[in-house]
């Protein structure tokens, strides 16, 4: 923008005229600069084209990076649960046996293994070994659980697009956070 305001004032065209003897002199002040003389610059007289500099590296523009793709099997985000429930990261079953809601599966799910950044509206698949399959969503502060009678052993995946990951080895318990504690949490992606 600002080169084509140069170029369309006189005063402008002037200067660019003198840049470019200036540069094509190697740099050496030509004297050959015309005094301002207050015009508004409606009419242009000159007009300059702008050199290519063999030396300069064409200059891209910036392209974002594309959007990962998302796993096949991925699950949408889904509306979180606003009520979080409690103790994220901590051993869920060994209370709720005894106090409501009664859990046979529960745990966090992270952002990362180290556990410092609750992952909401994830669903967590669990398919028992019966092939009955649960889906839980997690909560604003990551928890998830339910109350479903299972049959162990389970398989134990979790999604939100464009991530999905399922846990390597079939698991013989629904107390995800007693394995998965500080440093080996539940994580995506």
């Amino acid at each position: 923008m600002f080169y084509r305001m140069l170029e369309t004032s006189t005063a402008g065209a002037a200067l660019l005229v003198c840049l470019a003897a200036m540069l094509s002199a190697g740099c050496q002040n030509t004297g050959d600069m015309p005094p301002y003389d207050g015009s508004d610059g409606a009419e242009a007289d000159v007009v300059v084209e702008a050199a290519d500099d063999p030396t300069e590296e064409p200059v891209e523009d910036p392209v974002e990076d594309p959007a990962p793709e998302p796993h096949p099997d991925c699950i949408a985000e889904q509306t979180p649960v606003v009520s979080p429930g409690h103790a994220p990261g901590t051993l869920c079953i060994s209370c709720h046996t005894m106090y409501w809601p009664i859990m046979t599966v529960a745990g966090t799910l992270y952002a990362d293994d180290a556990g410092m950044t609750p992952v909401m509206g994830a669903t967590i698949v669990v398919t028992d070994a019966t092939g009955a399959e649960v889906r839980m969503v997690t909560t604003i502060n990551g928890n998830f659980y339910t109350d479903r009678a299972v049959t162990l052993p389970l398989t134990v995946a979790g999604s939100r697009c464009p991530d999905h990951a399922a846990m390597l080895s079939s698991t013989s318990g629904g107390e995800c956070n007693s394995c998965h504690g500080p440093g080996a949490r539940i994580h995506l992606p």
